[in-house]
C-alpha cells in the first residue's frame, strides 16, 4: 500500500459533467466543481480522499480559449486515471535530481466559482513524464489544501504503477523519495483503490 505522499490523482473525462456523473456512480459522492484553469484550457471537480489527498476530475473547458501550448487535456483520449501528483518542498532540487525530465518549475492558478483564485507552484504539467507514470511535483505554499474542503469520499487505500521499463521508473521514483511505490512491468499506467461509501472502488 502506498498513499503517504500522494497529493492527488487526476481522472480525465471528455466533459466535466460526464466525469462527475461517473465518479458519483462509482463512489456514491458527487464531486464539487473546483474552478477553471485558464493556463491549461481546462476545468475540474474534486473529491476529498483525506486531509491532504484528493481526486481531481479534469476536462476541457469549452468556454476558455486554447492556451498557446494547446489544452492540457488534448493529450488524453479515454476517460480514466491519467497521472498523479506528489508534494515537494524543494521543487527545483527534486526536479534536477530526477532522471525523467519533469520540465521547468512554474506557477499555476485556478479561478473558483466564488471568484477567488488559488495558486500553487509545480513542475511542468505538459512534460510527458513517461506517460504520466512519474508524478508531477507540487507545492501549495500558503494555499489551503483542496483535500480539506472537497466533498469527503472515504480514503485512498493504494496506488500502483506499471511501465515497460520499470528500472527507469524506479530510479526516477527513488530520486524524489518515492522508492516504495508498488511498480510492475507492463503497459504504462496508474491504478488506485479507494474506500468509498459504495465500498471498495478500483480505478
Amino acid at each position: 500500500m502506498y498513499v503517504r505522499k500522494v497529493d492527488h490523482l487526476l481522472w480525465f473525462s471528455p466533459t466535466l459533467e460526464e466525469g462527475m456523473d461517473a465518479m458519483e456512480r462509482l463512489t456514491g459522492v458527487r464531486p464539487a466543481k473546483g474552478g477553471r484553469h485558464p493556463d491549461f484550457g481546462t476545468h475540474n471537480a474534486l473529491l476529498s480522499l483525506g486531509d491532504r489527498t484528493y481526486l481531481e476530475v479534469i476536462a476541457p473547458d469549452p468556454t476558455l480559449a486554447a492556451p498557446r501550448r494547446g489544452r492540457l487535456s488534448d493529450r488524453w483520449s479515454a476517460a480514466g486515471l491519467v497521472t498523479w501528483a506528489t508534494g515537494s518542498s524543494d521543487l527545483e532540487g527534486d526536479a534536477a535530481a530526477c532522471p525523467v525530465p519533469l520540465g521547468p518549475v512554474g506557477s499555476g492558478s485556478r479561478s473558483r466559482a466564488d471568484g477567488s483564485v488559488i495558486r500553487w507552484t509545480m513542475t511542468d504539467l505538459y512534460a510527458d513524464r513517461e506517460r504520466g507514470v512519474v508524478p508531477f511535483l507540487l507545492d501549495w505554499g500558503d494555499t489551503p489544501h483542496p483535500g480539506r474542503s472537497a466533498p469527503a469520499c472515504g480514503r485512498l487505500q493504494s496506488v500502483r504503477l506499471s511501465h515497460p521499463d520499470p528500472d527507469r521508473i524506479r530510479a526516477a521514483l527513488e530520486s524524489i523519495g518515492l522508492g516504495d511505490v508498488p511498480l510492475a512491468n507492463g503497459p504504462a499506467g496508474i491504478s488506485a483503490v479507494l474506500e468509498t461509501p459504495r465500498g471498495v472502488v478500483r480505478l
